[in-house]
């Protein structure tokens, strides 16, 4: 007998085990969750704050505590609790119909008042957001303006950059001009008896020297002319006609 009771002790045991397990956990991870959460808050610097006003307001209890305790402050109150006071007696009088009336038009104006104060209020509402979206539309298209002339300053800027840019190309360029014609128009100021003439590919030209000498172009006066080439070692070296 012991042992089939024993048995379904053990049985029910671990019916309720198995049964009550899943609620146990899920209040365990409640609890933890819970915790969690209260920790964050107090990490939170409001809940501080809230704390430290809660803890400067409790020492102003305690100083209030404190000092209605005192010997002066009791003998104050109960002196004053002694005070004979005078019975205030109301009367009511009864109004006429004029009185009422009276009073309902009072109360009437206290109303349309109100109502035209609430009014006013709305009306300067509305006008300080008309005013609030008059001034926003204005610093757009001021925003939009300052923005526009920035961009045409910038275009400005870069016109002008690429301006300048140009002329101190064409600038180098005519100085390369120049001094390429420089090169080309060498006048020779030395005797033309120290020269002679010499036949390149069946045309006449004129030399200083058949070996490292410069090789000249005689012009239909007979007259010396441009550069036209150099003897290197003895080699001819013709220019290009870009280089004449």
């Amino acid at each position: 007998m012991s042992n089939l009771v024993e048995a379904a002790i053990l049985e029910i045991s671990a019916h309720i085990k198995t049964i009550m397990t899943p609620f146990i956990e899920k209040i365990e991870k409640t609890d933890r969750e819970y915790q969690t959460i209260v920790d964050i808050m107090k990490s939170m610097p409001e809940f501080q704050r809230l704390m430290a006003e809660n803890e400067n307001l409790k020492r102003q209890q305690q100083q209030s505590s404190r000092i209605l305790q005192e010997p002066a402050i009791v003998e104050t109150v109960s002196s004053l609790a002694n005070v004979e006071t005078e019975q205030v007696v109301l009367e009511v009088f009864p109004l006429d119909n004029a009185s009422v009336v009276n009073v309902a038009q009072h109360v009437q104006q206290i109303y349309d008042s109100i109502e035209t104060d609430e009014e006013d209020e709305e009306t300067d509402d509305e006008e300080e957001e008309e005013e609030e979206e008059e001034e926003e539309v204005e610093e757009e298209v001021e925003e939009e303006e300052e923005a526009e002339e920035e961009e045409e300053a910038e275009e400005e800027a870069e016109e002008e950059e690429e301006a300048e840019e140009e002329e101190v190309e064409e600038a180098e360029e005519e100085e390369e001009v120049e001094e390429e014609e420089e090169e080309q128009s060498v006048v020779v100021e030395e005797d033309e008896t120290d020269g002679f003439f010499v036949e390149i590919n069946g045309v006449e030209y004129y030399t200083y020297d058949k070996e490292n000498g410069a090789i000249f172009k005689i012009n239909d006066d007979d007259e010396l002319g441009d550069k036209v080439g150099n003897y290197s070692s003895g080699k001819v070296v013709m220019f290009t006609p870009s280089h004449i």
